[in-house]
Parts: structure tokens; sequence; C-alpha cells
């Protein structure tokens, strides 16, 4: 199923012994837009601490109730290494991450082949924050676009498989998808994301209601579009 990760953000973390705190961010990595780390908050209403969850470690996402339920106590999460919210998250800090939870390194599994997205002034290899990229301007093969408003995130493999796209300030009101596989360039340091389709192609895709639910037909339209293969929706 799809799930928009703006619906994901805020969901109440449930351990296998009670609650403990609720998501903040989802980081992905932007070689394969796949979800990586839940980003956890499990502090109190005075402090803050965030801790990452690997989507491996949830067990199911009650969508209807606004819980995710994650195979762990809360112990283990309460005690798991921190993150600091300012700070890029390191290889090293996710090593430390994986340790502690004897996770396989997802980094040292072979991953299937993907359009090269150039990253410009990227630094580092570090994970992205989907909530920081959710504000990034697009840019299409032909000029400026919009901005991104949300991801549509597959609730399986966690793949970020398209952007939700805000038109407002050339089509007022109007909302589309591009899928994260036509993205060609990200620049991180000023904030925008390069896709390959036109203006025009972008223009005349299929509509995005953030007010209807997200259906098998709405994905098979946008992949036959695009010319792409489709996510499982259902």
């Amino acid at each position: 199923m799809l799930l928009r990760c703006s619906e994901i953000i805020g969901t109440n973390i449930r351990a296998v012994d009670g609650d403990i705190g609720d998501i903040r961010d989802l980081y992905f990595d932007d070689s394969q837009w796949a979800t990586r780390y839940f980003v956890a908050d499990t502090g109190n209403c005075l402090t803050s601490r965030l801790v990452l969850l690997s989507p491996a470690a949830l067990q199911h996402l009650d969508r209807g109730n606004g819980v995710a339920h994650f195979g762990l106590t809360r112990q283990q999460i309460e005690e798991s290494p921190d993150i600091d919210r300012d700070q890029p998250v390191s290889r090293q800090h996710e090593l430390a991450v994986v340790g502690y939870y004897n996770w396989p390194a997802y980094w040292s599994a072979p991953v299937p082949s993907s359009p090269t997205v150039r990253r410009i002034n990227e630094g580092d290899p570090h994970l992205r924050s989907a909530r920081t990229v959710m504000g990034y301007y697009l840019r299409a093969s032909d000029g400026d676009l919009g901005h991104v408003d949300d991801f549509l995130v597959e609730d399986e493999a966690w793949h970020l498989g398209y952007l939700i796209v805000d038109t407002r300030n050339w089509w007022p009101g109007k909302k589309v998808a591009v899928a994260t596989e036509l993205v060609r360039t990200v620049d991180w340091a000023h904030s925008k994301v390069g896709v390959e389709p036109t203006r025009e192609e972008v223009r005349n895709s299929p509509e995005y209601d953030a007010s209807q639910p997200l259906t098998p037909d709405f994905e098979q339209r946008l992949a036959a579009y695009y010319g792409h293969h489709a996510l499982r929706v259902y």
C-alpha cells in the first residue's frame, strides 16, 4: 500500500511492552530512495531524545489508530544510541546502531541497478531527512515547476516511490506525483530537486488529490503515463 510520508510522521510508537514516543521523520538514502530508519522521539514534554529504528523491526502499522508496532522492548529502544537533531547521521553512528540491535547492515547487501542521480554540493554520504526534502524546490528539465510537498511511500519495502509536487506557482491548486526514479539531480546545498520530464509533461500527468484514497488504478495510470513499472499498491 502507498502511504503519504506526512501520514507516517507523528505516528505513536508501541513497543512489545508499551508505548514509547512517536515517529518524527524518515531517513532515506538518496541512491535507492529507500527508507533506512524511522526517527523516533522517545523523550518527554520537556526533553527530546531521538533514536533510529529500522523498518525491519516494524511489525505492523495500524493506520486507523495511528500506532506503529515494533518488535522491541521499551528498554531496548530507550538504551539505544541517540542522534543529534542538528547533525547528519554518519556511517560511524549507523554502525553503532546496527551493532547495538545486531541488525544487518543494509549497505553490505547487493542493491538493484537504478538511474544515476547526480548530487550537487553533496559533501558526504549521509542519510537524508524526508521532512527536510518536503519543501525543496523542484525543477523540470526546462524550468522551475513548484516544490516537493510530500512523498508516497510503499509500506513493505518502505521505498519512497513518488514525490508529491505542489505546482501552485504555475497551476494554482494542482498537485501531481512524479516517480523518484525520474529524479536526475539533487542539490542539497540549495534545496533543489531536478527531474527528467518537462514542465508540460508534469502538468499533464494524473492529478493527485490528497483528499481521496490512493488506489491501484491511480498508480497504474501514473506508471502508464511516465512509462515505468508501478509499485505494489495493494
